[in-house]
């Protein structure tokens, strides 16, 4: 009797295994991640960031980050990133005048956001 249930056991593992497979086998972690950059020199009182492709102006002011630290973009990108490289522009403002702009290249692998390029600080 305990090997009918062992034997039923393993055909529903076996079952599911096959047959709840998608073509996209990518195992995703749930956190949430920003690409971000750190202020040094100086301190800045905004930011923005415009995706080039669409002139979009993305602004992460709500995140909390540390101190001199903002986000370039965040993972609400990953889908429409995914495959493909894209720049941003990080535009960083002091007293309503621009003190920094720095451009960025970003992708996805499906589940987060990455940086191709651009630095992890800034000089003011």
């Amino acid at each position: 009797m305990r090997s009918l249930h062992f034997s039923r056991f393993v055909a529903a593992c076996i079952f599911t295994a096959v047959f709840s497979c998608s073509d996209d086998e990518r195992i995703c972690t749930e956190e949430f991640r920003i690409v971000s950059v750190t202020i040094v020199g100086d301190s800045l009182d905004a930011a923005i960031t415009v995706r080039t492709a669409t002139s979009d102006t993305l602004n992460y002011s709500e995140w909390n980050l540390p101190p001199f630290s903002f986000a370039v973009a965040d993972d609400n990108l990953t889908q429409s990133l995914e495959g493909k490289i894209e720049s941003f522009l990080f535009v960083g403002f002091k007293n309503s005048q621009i003190k920094v702009s720095q451009l960025y290249e970003l992708t996805s692998d499906g589940c987060h956001i990455r940086k191709v390029s651009g630095p992890d600080t800034l000089q003011l």
